[in-house]
């Protein structure tokens, strides 16, 4: 690599500086000039809130609250501000900003006490201002309440990142505290008028209700044509001085938005994913003993078929579960109401809970999942994926085969995820998730008999778990009373390193196989990104890795092997009911009688031996991680039949040895 000298580099920095701040005040050479400096601090993510950021002031707005008006084109993601020299600076990114969009980015400047004025171009709302500035893509004006009118330079434009960036006057740096109100909308260049449909600065405390992507307070605003509260008030000074503000954390529910690794296109859809841009929120609850730095339990909580990220608000889900664990709680959005946790609406689950692992305290032992109904499935099928990322998890009326399952006949609909979408399969991989299952007996969405067979083979297995059948019960469960699911998830830590890996793989479960191959490619490569970041994997667990299949379509590989290295847990299965209770829940529905049934553990210690034992059936590689394991490669003693031939490799920090097994 060719180096540059110290001083050579510092010349070159201040002359990159120069250029960049006189195309601020200055005509650019072309049409394509560089990014404006300052915009460099990472999105905080969370919705309704401003920051300052170093040098920067990054306010997040609440994404999908335009309606859907332009296909999202005129959607506020986040809104920046910074200063450099005399130059103060704006960048506004839209969720669906594209060349030829129709819209433009209207910003109201005053301070405390500023007048308020109509705004101009028949946008039909009023403000506090002094300076209005309007940025198209093709030009940027500075318009004063006596309605004179001047051109500043071009904006910058970047519309594989959805920005608009530009300078406001020199003039308005004269104030220390800028009142700014910014909003987007519809443009139309022949009759010069803005329609504005979105807002910046619809600040936390102004949506407080359940409505969908907190639009309620910003529409009743527009429709008002008053834009008092909508604003946001930056101190140069703190600009200046590069304080960073802590991320809020204060205990409630916070909508939070972050940058998806899919590239799905852009706008709101009307089928899936109905959501589709490179920007996606989900729900977080912070619980009152959260403190940053110390780690806490996290819930995933899935939502159901035709809701959103928004199912839990109302109720006693996240006060109850959240609060009684102390655990912080996510729902994603999943790219819409109808995914299913396949494909990109796992791709995005897993998204998100990374997202939430970067920004937050999280305990990655005490990581749980739970789910309503379609979010049941979800569970069912998170956990038996990727077992080795949970510790417990729990189900309301969730069906355990994708979407119908009259059992005893072939889950509904027909189709590529008919057989791999039936997650019963692949109970075996979950035996260190001890599961709560709740499900309904008079349930018609789904039929219990599918439920009964499910939950039948946990017992069956001996895995831990619960099964509580509400008599009577239809799909709706109304009871408000989540104490069983947090007695049962409290505590539970994740098994790491256990002494049996019991895997059924199924390539078809992954993705499904009749999409064309480029698609597969692209989720199968973001899945194992994702689990890369989580600690998980798709071809293994725990210490086992690597795992190839040689079968493909619905048939299963299998792993099944002990290891004696490690000073095993073993446990004793006690079979638990089946026992009736009564006098459960809200009394006012149905289900206030349930029947119980499970298993409970006790352990007893395995004696430690440099063992290896064990089968694989349709495998022809994998990795064994001998420390993990508890096991040296030195007098190994393997015992593992095959069905075919098999290579080994067995790894130790930096050393690997192979040994072929022969059927």
């Amino acid at each position: 690599m060719k180096k540059i000298g110290i001083l050579s580099l510092a010349l070159v920095l201040a002359l990159v500086l120069l250029s960049v701040v006189v195309a601020c005040v200055t005509e650019p050479v072309d049409n394509t000039p560089e990014p404006l400096p300052g915009f460099t601090a990472p999105a905080h993510g969370v919705s309704g809130s401003g920051l300052y950021l170093g040098s920067e002031w990054v306010y997040q707005d609440f994404i999908y609250d335009d309606g859907g008006i332009l296909d999202n084109a005129a959607d506020i993601v986040e809104a920046r501000v910074s200063a450099s020299g005399d130059d103060l600076m704006v960048r506004v990114t839209l969720n669906s900003f594209t060349e030829g969009s129709p819209v433009a980015v209207g910003v109201a400047v005053g301070e405390q006490g500023s007048q308020a004025h109509n705004w101009p171009y028949s946008a039909g709302v009023s403000s506090q201002w002094e300076w209005f500035v309007l940025a198209t893509p093709e030009a940027v004006f500075s318009i004063e309440p006596d309605e004179s009118i001047q051109e500043l330079e071009p904006p910058i434009i970047d519309f594989s990142e959805g920005t608009i960036e530009f300078c406001l006057p020199e003039a308005v740096m004269g104030d220390p505290t800028l009142r700014l109100t910014i909003a987007s909308g519809g443009w139309d260049p022949g009759i010069e008028t803005l329609e504005v449909v979105d807002l910046a600065f619809n600040h936390r405390h102004f949506e407080t209700t359940t409505t969908e992507f907190r639009s309620e307070a910003q529409t009743a605003a527009i429709d008002s044509g008053v834009l008092d509260g909508f604003f946001a008030d930056v101190s140069l000074a703190t600009l200046g001085n590069g304080m960073v503000d802590p991320l809020p954390s204060e205990p409630g529910i916070y909508d939070r938005v972050y940058r998806s690794c899919q590239d799905l296109g852009l706008g709101y859809g009307t089928e899936f994913p109905k959501y589709r841009g490179r920007w996606q929120p989900y729900i977080l609850y912070i619980p009152d003993s959260y403190r940053h730095g110390q780690p806490a339990p996290l819930v995933l909580m899935l939502h159901a078929l035709g809701q959103t990220h928004f199912q839990y608000l109302s109720g006693e889900f996240f006060p109850q579960i959240g609060g009684e664990l102390g655990a912080i709680v996510v729902t994603p959005l999943a790219l819409g109401t109808d995914g299913w946790y396949w494909d990109e609406a796992l791709v995005d689950t897993l998204d998100a809970w990374v997202d939430v692992d970067q920004h937050y305290s999280i305990d990655e032992d005490q990581v749980y999942v739970t789910g309503y109904s379609m979010g049941g499935y979800g569970t069912y099928r998170l956990t038996t994926l990727f077992p080795e990322l949970f510790a417990a998890a729990a189900t309301w009326v969730g069906p355990p085969a994708y979407q119908y399952w009259p059992f005893p006949s072939q889950p509904i609909p027909a189709g590529p995820r008919q057989q791999p979408g039936k997650t019963t399969e692949m109970v075996e991989n979950v035996v260190y998730v001890p599961t709560y299952i709740i499900a309904g007996s008079a349930d018609t969405l789904v039929p219990v008999s599918g439920v009964n067979y499910h939950a039948g083979r946990y017992a069956a297995l001996g895995h831990e778990c619960r099964y509580a059948r509400h008599e009577g019960m239809s799909h709706a469960y109304l009871h408000g009373d989540y104490s069983r699911e947090c007695d049962w998830l409290s505590g539970r830590q994740r098994v790491t390193d256990p002494p049996q890996v019991m895997l059924r793989i199924r390539q078809s479960a992954w993705v499904t196989s009749d999409r064309p191959s480029d698609e597969q490619m692209a989720i199968l490569r973001h899945l194992r990104e994702l689990l890369t970041e989580l600690g998980g994997q798709l071809d293994g667990a725990y210490w086992v890795s690597g795992v190839v299949p040689t079968v493909t379509g619905d048939d299963f590989a299998i792993v099944d092997l002990t290891s004696y290295g490690i000073a095993a847990r073993v446990p004793i299965v006690t079979p638990i009911g089946p026992d009736t209770i009564t006098g459960f829940g809200n009394p006012s529905y149905p289900g206030t009688t349930y029947v119980l049934q499970g298993n409970s553990h006790t352990f007893d210690l395995a004696p430690v031996e440099n063992c290896l034992v064990g089968s694989l059936s349709e495998v022809s590689e994998l990795t064994i991680d001998l420390d993990r394991a508890g096991l040296s490669s030195v007098d190994l003693d393997l015992d593992i039949s095959v069905d075919q031939d098999v290579t080994l490799r067995l790894i130790s920090g930096e050393t690997e040895n192979i040994v072929m097994l022969s059927s």
